[in-house]
């Protein structure tokens, strides 16, 4: 459960002790719990608005490798006739296989960003030295770091 930045021993579960069913509904459960005691911490609205950020930048990072992954296809694709294969039945199957691998990887790295994500903590006066505050209205500022990182 490191993917998602959760300790199940430290949260009381037991998976030797527990039968499959009963494992996933509790750590279901402590993930509910852990994702919204983040969304009280920083409220309903900044937390969509967190949830879009990651989103974006999520996919906008995949569609990138996605469009390079497809010009890759189409340059080697005419091989395939040497292989007995139509190559545009070939292209269209691949290349739909690609399309939802990154859609399946989309919502795993948003989960996983989203459930890593830590708060900063609350907004500092003008009198304090520090880092800058988050403009937000919640106080609180979530720090997540985006990439490809498996």
């Amino acid at each position: 459960m490191g993917q998602f930045g959760i300790d199940l021993t430290a949260a009381g579960i037991k998976p030797a002790e527990l039968e499959r069913h009963e494992l996933g509904d509790a750590v279901f459960e402590q993930l509910t719990h852990e994702y919204e005691a983040k969304e009280k911490i920083l409220g309903a609205d900044t937390m969509r608005y967190h949830e879009r950020m990651v989103m974006l930048s999520v996919i906008d990072g995949l569609w990138k490798d996605h469009l390079l992954a497809m010009d890759h296809l189409k340059e080697g694709i005419g091989l395939r006739g040497y292989a007995q294969q139509d190559p545009l039945v070939a292209y269209k199957r691949e290349s739909f296989d690609m399309f939802e691998a990154m859609m399946l990887k989309f919502q795993e790295d948003t989960v996983r960003f989203l459930f890593r994500m830590q708060i900063i903590g609350p907004r500092r006066t003008t009198g304090e030295r520090g880092p800058r505050a988050s403009p937000r209205r919640s106080g609180c500022a979530a720090r997540f770091k985006c990439g490809s990182a498996g």
